[in-house]
């Protein structure tokens, strides 16, 4: 749950991005770094195989868990994004109700 709430985390940095494209928004020096400093953070919590190899603990229960968690590292980042453009969108619509845009 760890892994993927850090993977849904990315949604401030989406945000900031897509603030950025349809709000016209600024974005200086130090929302760049932050911004790479939060994908580095969540890469290195999801601790991807490709960066980091096999974990070493080889139980029967990994496989069938390991054989899954793509359907976690996949919705996770769709998830952020999504809260994202909810966030742009409020930002987007000042007058409107939160029931409107949430929903």
């Amino acid at each position: 749950i760890g892994e993927v709430s850090s993977l849904v985390s990315i949604n401030v940095v989406l945000a900031a991005i897509l603030g950025r494209i349809f709000l016209g928004e600024p974005l200086r020096w130090v929302h760049f770094l932050s911004a790479v400093f939060s994908i580095m953070g969540a890469l290195l919590i999801s601790r991807p195989r490709v960066l980091f190899g096999l974990s070493g603990i080889e139980a029967p229960e990994a496989d069938i868990a390991s054989s899954t968690a793509w359907v976690g590292y996949v919705l996770s980042p769709i998830a952020g994004l999504l809260d994202a453009c909810t966030l742009i969108s409020a930002r987007k619509c000042p007058g409107a109700s939160e029931w409107h845009i949430g929903f």
